[in-house]
């Protein structure tokens, strides 16, 4: 495959799922690439898309830059964690040290921004205080 500059089209499955995948060579090993089927791409022209007209203003630029630029910082990639799986496993835990029924919290609601100056306002005075500190923007 290598000399060949060839890359390997192939199925695997996942999760009971069958999935279109590539094969290449990286350095010494085999890397699997997982792809969509094409019948699961879809065209731009098929989504529906705000318009083009849309403005974003001078101001909102800023505000943005402004906060990625604060919150920007080095790739810590252990802070990440599967949080689902941590949850399925602390109520594996939780059921297998209790007899007692388990209650399970539901989820917060999400709000719906409506003002995106004002998303952007409240996330920059967040990041200034060190609440809520969202996920850090990485450079690639």
């Amino acid at each position: 495959m290598a000399e060949a500059g060839l890359v390997v089209l192939a199925t695997l499955s996942i999760r009971q799922k069958e999935t279109l995948c590539a094969l290449r060579i990286y350095g010494n090993s085999i890397m699997v690439h997982t792809m969509y089927y094409a019948d699961e791409v879809e065209s731009l022209d098929d989504l529906n898309l705000p318009e083009a007209s849309v403005q974003i203003s001078p101001q909102e630029k800023a505000m943005a830059k402004m906060l990625v630029d604060h919150l920007r910082g080095d790739s810590e990639l252990e802070t990440y964690h599967d949080r689902y799986r941590d949850a399925v496993l602390a109520l594996i835990e939780a059921k297998l040290n209790s007899t007692k029924p388990i209650e399970i919290k539901p989820a917060p609601a999400q709000g719906k921004v409506g003002d995106l100056m004002e998303a952007l306002r409240a996330s920059i005075e967040a990041a200034k205080k060190g609440s809520a500190k969202p996920d850090a923007v990485q450079e690639t």
